[in-house]
């Protein structure tokens, strides 16, 4: 589960940016074959966001498009704390903008 998570509108191949501040075990990334650091990572993502109605309920699905978007280890830590926790949260609100405009000219998105 996602310690935060919020969209902003855009334009392009996606609807929305998807920005998530998570905790992370770290390890083995068998998507690039690195070693991930353990502790709190700023990711942010194009996503499709579509609202469907199906017999009367309504449902929200997010697609995501893979391999485009980029994470940053904004706290690496030894273990998770609530402390830690909160000292990320601060350090991912100063970072965001970076991360958003790095993913806006790479994958030729807009924000609305």
């Amino acid at each position: 589960m996602a310690i935060t998570q919020k969209y902003i509108e855009a334009n392009g191949d996606c609807n929305k940016l998807e920005i998530t501040l998570d905790y992370s075990l770290g390890g083995y990334n068998y998507w690039n074959g690195n070693i991930d650091g353990r502790g709190y990572y700023l990711y942010v993502q194009p996503v499709y966001v579509n609202e469907n109605t199906y017999n009367g309920q309504t449902y929200t699905s997010v697609q995501s498009i893979l391999g485009q978007g980029i994470k940053k280890l904004v706290k690496p830590v030894q273990r998770k704390s609530k402390k830690a926790e909160a000292e990320a949260i601060e350090l991912a609100k100063q970072s965001e903008a970076e991360l958003i405009e790095y993913v806006c000219n790479k994958y030729n998105v807009t924000l609305v």
